[in-house]
């Protein structure tokens, strides 16, 4: 599942215009990937990063996501000092947002929006979020209870 596959990056999804990646022997559209196994659900904890191993969200129904940094797909660069305040921030709060952040004065990545609110309001602008830019990789390497249980 970390592996890219040959078409990564050539094809597009047509409803959101972001790429899609393979996931195991199929292709998945980065957003609904990451939306449908994710959007809504509660962070409720974060493993801490080892020597190669990313700082991973872990949500209450089983799903992890690691933090992959979107310049050089490696771990998130974040202190070890730093995790706890990491895992301050986001415990409790919810995924309300996903969106493709197109290469250009930015690397290629996807925008996670967080919320303490799972019906928060995006578009309100007093709508208080926290928001992080991760590598692509992100996307396909996040796991999920359901596939782990199903031999997948």
């Amino acid at each position: 599942m970390g592996a890219s596959g040959l078409l990564d990056g050539l094809l597009r999804c047509e409803e959101h215009n972001c790429p899609m990646i393979q996931v195991g022997e199929n292709y998945e559209c980065v957003i609904e990937r990451v939306d449908a196994h994710l959007g809504g659900k509660r962070v409720k904890d974060i493993v801490p990063g080892k020597r190669k191993t990313p700082l991973t969200l872990v949500f209450d129904d089983g799903h992890t996501l690691p933090l992959l940094c979107p310049d050089c797909g490696g771990a998130l660069h974040v202190a070890p000092e730093d995790e706890d305040h990491v895992l301050d921030q986001s415990a409790g709060l919810y995924l309300v947002g996903v969106a493709y952040v197109e290469p250009s004065t930015e690397p290629e990545g996807i925008a996670l929006a967080f919320a303490s609110d799972p019906d928060a309001d995006l578009e309100h602008p007093e709508t208080e979020l926290e928001e992080v830019v991760l590598h692509l990789d992100s996307a396909r390497r996040l796991t999920c209870p359901d596939e782990e249980t199903n031999g997948r």
